[in-house]
């Protein structure tokens, strides 16, 4: 019984160009596939808080079960429109968007009792009440 070493390099061929194939598209889709998989992981965390079901989240999206499986598995290219129909849902941002363009401004106000006992004597002063007030203003 003879071994057949060109049908082993055809299979062994056949697989590497497979396999180059799926790390190229891996490493091309690499970031993408990795924001997928953290809001994956962002939406297992509000379900299982919440007490929703996948089936519930599937109703409360207007989606199929089949398709909220897919969101938790992190491998689903999501759309805008699926992103913020998902926050709506859960009541929390998923994506955080970097507005350089505004600034916060914080003012503190104190109001300070004092009272002192005497001529020379010691002043004492207390801190009543702190108030911050914050405000988010346009940089330009």
């Amino acid at each position: 019984m003879g071994f057949n070493f060109e049908k082993l390099n055809e299979l062994a061929n056949d697989r590497s160009r497979e396999v180059i194939r799926k790390s190229e598209e891996l490493e091309k889709n690499r970031d993408w596939l990795r924001m997928s998989r953290m809001i994956a992981l962002s939406i297992r965390y509000h379900l299982r808080k919440s007490g929703i079901t996948q089936k519930a989240f599937a109703d409360m999206l207007d989606v199929s079960p089949a398709y909220v499986g897919k969101l938790l598995k992190g491998n689903e290219n999501l759309t805008l429109e699926t992103i913020c129909r998902v926050q709506t849902v859960i009541g929390e941002d998923l994506i955080s968007i970097h507005r350089p363009y505004e600034c916060k401004v914080s003012i503190l106000s104190y109001d300070i009792n004092s009272f002192s006992f005497g001529e020379g004597k010691e002043k004492y002063e207390s801190v009543a009440t702190v108030t911050e007030y914050s405000s988010i203003k346009d940089a330009a």
